[in-house]
């Protein structure tokens, strides 16, 4: 058995978008919303830290030294780069930041108002292209940047990934037996196409459908 050192983050899982890079918090304070409830309610939590592991020799790197005050979202992997979302709660910011392997630095992709992003709930990275999306719990998906929209979803819509001017979204039914379909909308939120299925992302990046 190979050994990693993650200093006790337990749990590992593949960076979206990537076939050799994985990802593990200690999620101190629970996901990135409630994190953000914990210090909007004056309580106090320890940042979380964040691992990502290279296959297949197994290097651990943490790219961000925790802070006061600061949380981790998911990672992704994009255009051969990882790109971290970052909540700096005290400055009312949330970075998306990209991180160099081969120089071990960090640079700032783009940095929004934590207002604008209402509570961080849902709040995350999106591939590809490069986006910063969230899912209200009001049933509303919003793209943030670098375009914006703003729309309503149905009943048990969830949204799954970007594939260029197309947002693919998944819905659960129970009528009553268990079934799901894909729903594919372009960025006003119009349905160009449904069918039922579930789809899945193979490690060369295509979509497989599974039905």
């Amino acid at each position: 058995m190979k050994k990693i050192v993650t200093n006790g983050i337990g749990c590992l899982e593949r960076v979206p978008g990537s076939v050799d890079w994985y990802w593990g918090s200690d999620r101190t304070s629970g996901d990135l919303y409630e994190a953000w409830e914990v210090f909007h309610l004056g309580g106090s939590f320890r940042s979380n830290r964040l691992v990502l592991v290279h296959f297949p020799e197994g290097r651990a790197v943490f790219p961000v030294a925790d802070r006061a005050g600061q949380y981790f979202g998911r990672p992704v992997f994009s255009d051969g780069r990882l790109f971290l979302l970052l909540a700096d709660f005290p400055a009312g910011l949330a970075r998306l930041v990209g991180y160099d392997d081969a120089r071990g630095t960090l640079h700032t992709i783009t940095e929004l108002p934590l207002s604008g992003a209402d509570d961080c709930y849902n709040l995350m990275p999106a591939v590809s292209p490069l986006s910063l999306v969230r899912q209200s719990a009001e049933k509303r998906f919003e793209l943030l940047w670098p375009e914006k929209a703003d729309f309503p979803l149905e009943p048990s819509e969830t949204f799954d990934r970007r594939e260029g001017d197309r947002l693919i979204f998944s819905r659960w039914y129970e009528d009553p037996d268990y079934r799901e379909e894909v729903v594919i909308r372009d960025l006003r939120g119009n349905v160009l196409d449904r069918f039922p299925g579930t789809t899945f992302v193979s490690p060369d990046g295509r979509s497989w459908v599974l039905v």
